[in-house]
């Protein structure tokens, strides 16, 4: 009885919290865009999604752990691959993990006012998977952002899973990896489809967990059998702690 209570309750703040997701997202991509154009540094905008990341989660119950920190090194640029099964990974990426990191996501959210100009000063990287010419530049981009140190995410999926389980991998990522020589920073994200699933407006409380597993070095040899062996393995690190829910 109380627990249907309680979902009757989560159901009716849905809504109210989506009301406010859009009003402090924008809030807070001006104070960036702010900081950006004061001092040309992403220091501060990189605490600020933090704060944004750890903010929205607190707002709608969820609780995030991590673990394998410990194989992130310490000034070590990555490609940091996940699985990909709701919004919610990526509060859970930028909140949790150790290290600055840069996005690449589709070009339509470049159109978005304030917030798409703001993602691009801050040094994401947009792609329109459409475009071969316009995706080849955009990843060539993010290989030159790779080699001056930065480290760049990537859901190697491409799209949310619809059932949790992991679908085909794209090359992209892989390509950027054997182009910048930058070791494969495996994660796995587990809990965010139960919280938010694709497609629904409904959200739920819960308990969300990340697990870095070991990076995968960039071996040389011949590129295409290269890239199959740097999927083969990303994969297998992934699945390795992947739970169905």
């Amino acid at each position: 009885m109380l627990r249907r209570i309680g979902g009757v309750l989560y159901a009716i703040y849905s809504p109210v919290f989506a009301l406010q997701l859009g009003i402090n997202t924008t809030v807070l991509a001006l104070i960036t865009l702010v900081s950006i154009l004061i001092t040309g540094r992403g220091r501060f905008a990189y605490l600020v999604g933090r704060f944004w990341s750890r903010f929205n989660m607190l707002m709608t119950g969820v609780r995030v752990t991590i673990r394998g920190t410990d194989q992130i090194a310490a000034g070590q640029p990555y490609i940091v691959m996940a699985n990909h099964q709701s919004l919610y990974d990526v509060w859970a990426a930028i909140g949790w993990l150790p290290m600055q990191i840069r996005f690449v996501i589709k070009h339509t959210m470049r159109g978005i006012p304030l917030i798409g100009f703001t993602l691009e000063r801050q040094g994401h990287i947009f792609v329109d998977r459409g475009s071969s010419d316009s995706a080849a530049h955009s990843l060539e981009r993010a290989a030159k952002k790779i080699r001056g140190g930065l480290s760049v995410f990537f859901f190697p999926e491409g799209t949310r899973s619809p059932d949790g389980r992991l679908i085909a991998f794209k090359s992209g990522g892989f390509r950027v990896a054997q182009a910048s020589g930058v070791p494969i920073l495996p994660l796995t994200i587990n809990g965010g489809r139960k919280i938010w699933r694709r497609g629904s407006l409904r959200l739920r409380p819960g308990r969300m967990d990340i697990t870095v597993h070991a990076p995968i070095a960039i071996p040389a040899g011949e590129e295409r059998a290269v890239r199959q062996e740097l999927i083969d393995k990303t994969r297998l690190a992934i699945e390795s702690a992947l739970r169905i829910e």
